[in-house]
């Protein structure tokens, strides 16, 4: 999650350019991972997705989905005490299709003061950055509100993610609604037509690392609330088998030696080939040990879907614009 300072914006009537600083802090995946807990937690999940799935349990008034791979998030001010809330700004997530339970039209509903709810660990809630498309009964999102007002320069913005090392609360990056970041980033590479203006989704041609490619040719979507870059499993067991990593099963994970000498990651958008370098594809485990930032996607059971996340998004400033395109800036730092 990346754990941002947001500056509450009152009274702004002119087109503006608006910037807030990202600090990072750990995700309770990797906390789980460290402390030996993970094995036990996915076990718990993959129950949870078997109640969801086969309708068992049946007499369960509610089920709580956890999401526990963020490292970043966002305190707000939003009331004039200055209450402030942890919230994660993502471009992808939304509450959107989901069928919804009417208490009014069931003769076996009983009170009983609980609440159904999705846990984003370190956070209060989520700020939608997507389309209107995917946002709860076609509201519209906070941001597409604002363009549409004309309180930015431009109808865009972009997100710099900052290397961090293994550090806590530290800075994380930042994001800046209304014009392209030029401080955090260099000259935009290109910018890509989305295939579907509800996510940020465009296509990708060709993947590979070392002797390893493939040109099959997927679907993928930027997203600022992935903290690996997810891929189709059979690409991606084949990546990690080239870089020298290998699947734990215990762990749902690719491990690999915190040494490996291995490629870069080669992405294929449009006419550009971009590298994600070995420093962003390793993420420290416990006691020494490493795994590749890279998994198998789960993305809306969608899995011949990639998604790029934050060791894409450290390498390339990510231009989200409005005007249903992407755009990709190396990072200066």
């Amino acid at each position: 999650m990346k754990l941002l300072i947001f500056l509450a914006l009152v009274g702004l009537t002119t087109a503006a350019v608006y910037q807030h600083s990202l600090t990072w802090r750990e995700s309770k995946r990797s906390k789980l991972i460290k402390s030996g807990q993970w094995p036990t937690y996915l076990k718990y999940k993959e129950l949870m997705r078997s109640v969801k799935a086969n309708g068992k349990f049946s007499n369960l008034k509610s089920v709580g989905q956890k999401v526990s791979d963020y490292d970043n998030c966002d305190p707000r001010c939003c009331n004039t005490k200055k209450h402030a809330f942890k919230n994660l700004l993502s471009n992808r997530d939304a509450c959107d299709y989901k069928r919804k339970f009417d208490s009014t039209k069931s003769s076996t509903y009983v009170k009983n003061g609980q609440q159904w709810e999705i846990e984003y660990d370190l956070s209060e809630g989520i700020l939608g950055l997507a389309f209107t498309s995917l946002s709860v009964s076609g509201a519209v999102p906070p941001l597409i509100n604002a363009v549409n007002q004309g309180l930015l320069d431009k109808p865009l913005f972009t997100v710099y993610l900052r290397q961090r090392g293994n550090q806590e609360n530290v800075p994380g990056g930042v994001f800046t609604y209304g014009a392209v970041d030029t401080q955090n980033c260099g000259d935009v590479i290109a910018y890509e037509k989305l295939t579907s203006a509800s996510y940020f989704q465009f296509r990708i041609q060709k993947v590979g690392l070392g002797s390893y490619s493939s040109s099959a040719g997927w679907e993928a979507i930027s997203n600022t609330g992935s903290y690996f870059i997810q891929g189709p499993k059979g690409v991606t067991d084949l990546i990690a088998s080239t870089a020298g990593a290998i699947y734990d099963d215990f762990y749902g994970t690719y491990k690999i030696d915190c040494k490996a000498d291995f490629a870069p990651l080669t992405i294929t958008i449009g006419k550009n080939t971009y590298q994600v370098d070995k420093k962003q594809l390793l993420a420290t485990l416990e006691n020494g040990k490493c795994e590749l930032a890279l998994s198998p996607s789960e993305f809306g059971g969608f899995h011949d879907t990639w998604v790029l996340g934050d060791p894409w998004i450290r390498q390339y400033c990510n231009i989200y614009s409005f005007d249903k395109q992407i755009g990709f800036a190396p990072t200066k730092k």
